[in-house]
């Protein structure tokens, strides 16, 4: 009994440790987001000439310490698929790619942000604002990123042989359902305890990342 216990503790500090973020990492990924949701709030986000209408409702997200955890749980022991989390009130993104060199973590989880936003400007975005039909076009991560009620995210990052695996939980998933967001007057319908954040059109919580 005690070995199992004393195994597990040590099971518990390598997830929390192995591989993970810097907090220039964190920061740069979150602020990677928040960038693309203040520009779609504003009603300046350009994609090929189309400008998007403005949003009544985008959430400023955050880092969140325990979806970071999950999302590095689900690939330290380099599974053969990863896994979507469970429960399922919970999105995530997942890029996987050959390792460079001595690249980093927070490299490898820049990169992968970029990688998903730049989905909208490659493919552009549908009329229809709902989940359902920007996923369809291949748009389902950088989706995930621009969705509204998202509030808080975490992410890890794990070298497995010659690949590398980056995961970003999110705390609200996509839901087929739902838009993206709502277009109107910017930061007109933030959610209940929320607040506009006037120099970037996004509603924030009083404790960003809950």
């Amino acid at each position: 009994m005690k070995t199992f216990v004393l195994l597990g503790f040590l099971c518990i500090i390598f997830i929390d440790t192995h591989a993970q973020l810097t907090d220039a990492g964190k920061t740069a990924i979150v602020n990677a987001h928040n960038k693309l949701r203040s520009t779609l709030a504003q009603g300046k986000y350009n994609i090929s000439g189309d400008i998007r209408r403005a949003a009544t409702n985008m959430k400023m997200i955050g880092w969140n310490d325990d979806l970071a955890r999950d999302a590095y749980r689900s690939i330290y022991q380099c599974p053969a698929n990863i896994g979507r989390p469970n429960p399922a009130e919970t999105g995530a993104n997942i890029r996987v790619v050959d390792a460079v060199g001595t690249q980093g973590p927070d490299e490898y989880a820049k990169e992968a942000v970029a990688f998903w936003e730049k989905q909208f400007q490659d493919k552009g975005w549908p009329v229809n604002n709902t989940v359902a039909n920007l996923a369809a076009q291949g748009l389902a991560e950088a989706t995930q990123m621009a969705f509204s009620l998202t509030g808080a995210m975490g992410c890890g990052v794990q070298k497995c042989g010659s690949k590398v695996a980056t995961v970003c939980y999110y705390k609200f998933p996509l839901k087929n359902d739902y838009l993206i967001y709502e277009m109107g007057t910017v930061c007109s319908s933030c959610p209940d305890f929320h607040v506009c954040n006037q120099p970037t059109g996004l509603c924030t919580y009083q404790q960003v990342g809950k």
